[in-house]
C-alpha cells in the first residue's frame, strides 16, 4: 500500500475522510449538480448497508442526506466492465435502506448515486456523463422515478462544463491548486496526512489487507490441495475470491498479476480475470 504521507484525495482512504467535512462535500455536491443544496448531514453509520444477510453489502465511500435527496460518492480508480451494474446495484441499496426504516414508497427521497473516475467508462472524452430513467419512444417523457446516476471523467478533455467542476476534477487527477475550494481541499488533506488518528487507523487498514491476503493464500491452497484442483477452485469460492480480488487492487499497489498471484490464483482463473479487467498477458 501507499505510504498515509502519500495519499492524495484520488485515493478512496483519503476521499472519504476529506468528505467527511460537510461543508467541503456540500460544495463538492453543489459544483457537480450545479445547483444551491440548503443543507446535508452525513450520518457514519450508513457508510455500510446490508439490508438481508442473504445479499451482498455495499460500503459507501461518501454517503450524505439532504433535505429531499440522498446521495453517495463515490470514488473510482479500477476500471471495471460491469461498472453500470455496479451503479444500479448501489441505487437499488440505498432505496432499500430507506424502505427497511418502514417508508412507503412514496417516501423514498430523490436519490443520485455520483462516481467520480480516474478513467473514461465511455471513451468520448467528456468529464459528464448524466443518466435519468426516459421514455425510448419519446425521449420528451420522464419515468419521473427522481433516480439520477452521474459518472465524472477526471481525464475528460472536451469542453462540457464549468470551470469549477473542471477545477475540481483536475485537482483530484493531478493535484493542482486553481481556486478557492481547491486550496481548501488541499489544505484538509495535508492536515489529514498530519494526523496522527488516521494514520493508525490506515496503518489498521494495511494489517488487515495483509492479513487477509495470509489468510486466502492459505485457504486456497489448502482447498486445492484437498480437492486435487490443480487448475482453479470450485465455482462457489469465485466470488469471494473476485472479492478479494478487488479488495487488493483498491487498497493496495498491487497489480493485477501480483494480486492475482498473492491469492494463489491458478492459470485458468488468472485468464479469466485477465479478460475481465481488459488486461493483456
Amino acid at each position: 500500500m501507499k505510504n498515509f504521507e502519500e495519499l492524495t484525495l484520488k485515493d478512496n482512504f483519503m476521499f472519504g475522510i476529506v468528505m467527511r467535512d460537510e461543508k467541503l462535500c456540500k460544495k463538492a455536491l453543489e459544483i457537480i449538480l450545479q445547483k444551491k443544496i440548503s443543507k446535508i448531514s452525513i450520518p457514519e453509520d450508513e457508510k455500510v448497508i446490508n439490508t438481508d444477510p442473504r445479499t451482498k453489502g455495499i460500503r459507501l465511500d461518501v454517503y450524505c442526506e439532504g433535505e429531499d435527496t440522498v446521495y453517495d460518492i463515490e470514488m473510482q480508480n479500477i476500471e471495471y466492465d460491469d461498472l453500470s451494474k455496479r451503479i444500479r446495484y448501489y441505487q437499488s441499496m440505498m432505496d432499500m435502506r430507506l424502505l427497511n426504516k418502514g417508508n412507503d414508497y412514496d417516501d423514498l427521497k430523490k436519490n443520485i448515486i455520483i462516481f467520480i473516475c480516474s478513467f473514461d467508462y465511455f471513451k468520448m472524452n467528456r468529464h459528464i456523463y448524466t443518466f435519468e430513467n426516459i421514455c425510448i419512444q419519446d425521449t420528451d417523457i420522464s419515468l419521473g422515478d427522481e433516480t439520477q446516476k452521474i459518472i465524472l471523467n477526471t481525464k475528460g478533455t472536451m469542453d462540457d462544463v464549468n470551470e469549477d467542476l473542471k477545477n475540481f476534477l483536475t485537482y483530484i487527477e493531478k493535484g493542482i491548486i486553481s481556486d478557492k475550494y481547491t486550496a481548501e481541499l488541499d489544505d484538509t488533506v495535508s492536515t489529514t496526512r498530519n494526523s496522527e488518528k488516521w494514520k493508525v487507523s490506515y496503518m489498521t487498514l494495511e494489517m488487515y489487507v495483509k492479513d487477509r491476503i495470509r489468510e486466502a493464500s492459505k485457504e486456497i491452497i489448502a482447498e486445492g490441495i484437498a480437492e486435487g484442483k490443480a487448475e482453479g477452485l470450485a465455482e462457489g469460492k469465485a466470488e469471494g475470491l473476485a472479492e478479494a480480488l478487488d479488495n487488493l487492487l483498491n487498497n493496495t499497489e498491487m497489480t493485477l498479476e501480483e494480486a492475482m498471484s498473492a491469492l494463489g490464483f491458478s492459470e485458468d482463473m488468472k485468464k479469466q480475470f485477465r479478460d475481465k479487467y481488459n488486461t493483456n498477458n
